[in-house]
């Protein structure tokens, strides 16, 4: 059976075969993780910098991506989130391999040695040997002589040995304990701003709220004192133990002098005084007692 044109198609074309997984050499994955730069692919020249995941990273890629970061395509923003500032990487303190010649333009070479190797025990930092630096100083020996001779990195903390180009379980580890380095570091600063804030002396010419306070309170004292003179606080006393000042005593004085009734009062007229019950003279009897008056009626 042909096809147009009189064409015979293979086997091939027609039947579809399962892809293959893809084979990565591993001198290959090696060499780019150990002997280029994580960020750009470019081979590996000092100064070399490492971050807290155990990655490698040329120091003048890192600081254009830094400086160009809303340039950058969204696979690189990706691979360098951790990374905030300079201060996140540690530049590297490398040894140099004696017997190290590089004879290809591109910087690979498959005879697996490297232009590194651990001071301690002069194995080459190719891959095939895990090596580990030391977060505060830099310093780079491999994980065998880091085990081995535990003071090769010198009097450091467990937590600041970092393995270079860890698995991704050890990847995922580093990360996790650099969340936890941050969030420390960040309660630090704070609580030492705090403390610092607080044992800050007062400006020249100034004092604190405490002395303010006792240095005024005597003078509040006079001015109430001055106040209460001057409005009249000594002045005679109600029944009910109320202080009363001069203006309102002598008002008070003023209504104690007036008439109780109308009956009493010398300006009112007697027409006025008619109209109230109380201007009537009491009713008497020729006995001379009291005649009262409840509902029209008298009475004795």
């Amino acid at each position: 059976m042909g096809a147009d044109g009189g064409t015979v198609p293979t086997r091939g074309e027609l039947v579809k075969m399962k892809k293959k997984d893809t084979i990565i050499d591993p001198k290959l994955e090696h060499d780019a993780k150990w002997n280029h730069c994580r960020l750009t692919s470019e081979p590996l020249k000092e100064p070399i910098v490492a971050c807290e995941l155990g990655r490698v990273y040329n120091k003048t890629s890192v600081l254009e991506f830094l400086v160009n970061k809303s340039e950058q395509p969204p696979d690189r923003l990706e691979l360098m989130r951790h990374i905030r500032r300079m201060k996140d990487l540690t530049t590297l303190q490398l040894t140099k391999s004696k017997d190290y010649k590089d004879t290809a333009d591109s910087g690979f070479s498959d005879r697996g040695d490297a232009q590194f190797c651990c001071p301690v025990i002069a194995v080459p930092m190719n891959g095939f040997n895990r090596f580990v630096f030391v977060r505060t100083t830099g310093l780079v020996v491999s994980e065998k002589a880091y085990k081995e001779v535990p003071t090769s990195c010198g009097d450091v903390a467990a937590d600041d040995v970092i393995v270079l180009n860890g698995t991704p379980a050890e990847v995922g580890d580093n990360y996790l304990r650099m969340l936890d380095r941050r969030k420390a570091a960040k309660a630090a600063k704070t609580a030492a701003k705090a403390k610092a804030k607080a044992d800050m002396p007062p400006p020249a010419g100034t004092t604190s709220a405490a002395a303010k306070g006792a240095a005024a309170a005597p003078k509040r004292k006079a001015s109430a004192m001055a106040g209460d003179a001057a409005s009249g606080v000594g002045a005679p006393r109600r029944a009910t133990g109320q202080t009363i000042n001069a203006p309102v005593h002598a008002a008070m004085t003023k209504l104690d002098a007036l008439p109780k009734n109308v009956s009493e009062d010398a300006r009112a007229s007697k027409v006025l005084k008619s109209l109230f019950t109380s201007s009537k003279p009491k009713a008497t009897t020729e006995s001379g007692k009291v005649w009262t008056s409840r509902g029209g009626a008298f009475f004795i």
